[in-house]
């Protein structure tokens, strides 16, 4: 990998010699200062996204533990309910009497 590098370098300095602005960091419009400044924009950036979804996360996260709770003290009351009808269905009918009651 850093045969790569070296060429990669070996490419730009080539290109750009070295006394050219590409290479200028002390200055405020040098090539890497102006592409750390975005990169320190787009770094901002991805972290108001990061927070924003995060954010989201966690109120979608409560309202469905708030409808998975209620669905399962529903589902958790049907046995008691299928007894009451079982209950119910064997007054009326005298059918099945002695098995719930």
């Amino acid at each position: 990998m850093s045969s790569v590098f070296f060429r990669t370098l070996a490419a730009l300095v080539r290109i750009f010699p070295p006394h050219s602005i590409i290479w200028e960091n002390s200055s405020p419009t040098g090539a890497i200062t102006l592409a750390l400044a975005s990169n320190s924009r787009q770094e901002a950036t991805f972290n108001d996204d990061v927070t924003a979804q995060d954010a989201l996360i966690a109120t979608q996260q409560a309202s469905l533990t708030t409808e998975l709770n209620t669905a399962n003290e529903v589902l958790q009351a049907i046995p008691e309910q299928l007894d009451e009808m079982n209950e119910l269905y064997s007054a009326m009918t005298g059918y099945n009497t002695g098995t719930n009651g």
